[in-house]
């Protein structure tokens, strides 16, 4: 597809070298959470962890905004779509990544608990610093790309259901893409963004530690299925490829 110049394309091996990076990432994920132990690459993991993670946020919405515009503006969309523009718009997601997070991992210390074990990433209670680092991440990273990604995805089946430009069987392989990249934002990224917010909203609201120390549990279990994504997205390869 990319010597096709599919700019489409451009993305989606954006979002596998992502995927790679971030499953490559997983043994040191389930090392910290064995050993707790003084380990240098705690914080590095934490860095690979949440730049891997809002770089695939990022794509998907590349993806949706991009297929958006071929189906609202397909005359004017098409002679602007360039393999150049997908290339600068890839380097800027990860350039603006990489320093977020480098900037974290260099200011944020990790703590000791009562039992001398490292809170590399996800202490309790969470402390004040990363509160609002999270916030802040989370609105660039969750909020603002759920606002595209529904707009667009909506927009996309809408144009489709009322369009007679496209056959029954382009539109059920344009919903299905729809569908995927819905499903893979909402069921990886909206449970663990949703109790981190309240986790948030706890700390920098002075309310008692009991409520969050009750979030805790399912915070960590919401925090793992952020990484079932990178099982998902190879679903829509399978998809782009019939309707590229």
């Amino acid at each position: 597809q990319i010597k096709q110049q599919n700019v489409l394309a451009v993305y989606l091996i954006n979002l596998c070298v992502s995927d790679l990076i971030f499953i490559l990432t997983l043994p040191m994920g389930i090392h910290y959470v064995v050993h707790h132990d003084h380990w240098i690459m705690c914080k590095f993991f934490e860095f690979l962890y949440y730049t891997n993670m809002y770089s695939g946020v990022w794509f998907l919405c590349c993806i949706s905004a991009d297929r958006y515009m071929m189906v609202k503006f397909p005359l004017t969309v098409r002679s602007m779509r360039s393999m150049n523009l997908a290339y600068i718009i890839s380097t800027i997601i990860w350039v603006a990544l990489i320093i977020l997070y480098l900037t974290m991992i260099v200011y944020a210390q990790p703590r000791e608990d009562e039992h001398h074990h490292l809170l590399c990433y996800d202490s309790f209670p969470l402390q004040e610093e990363r509160a609002v680092f999270h916030l802040c991440t989370s609105i660039l990273g969750f909020v603002l790309p759920l606002l595209i990604m529904t707009f667009c995805n909506v927009g996309i089946a809408r144009i489709i259901s009322a369009s007679n430009a496209f056959s029954t069987q382009e539109k059920g392989k344009i919903i299905r893409l729809v569908l995927v990249i819905l499903a893979i934002f909402i069921i990886c990224f909206l449970p663990y963004h949703i109790i981190l917010l309240i986790r948030i909203a706890i700390r920098l609201g002075g309310m008692k530690c009991k409520i969050e120390a009750f979030l805790y549990t399912p915070y960590q279990v919401a925090f793992a299925i952020a990484s079932i994504s990178s099982a998902m997205n190879p679903l829509l390869n399978i998809i782009f490829s019939e309707t590229a």
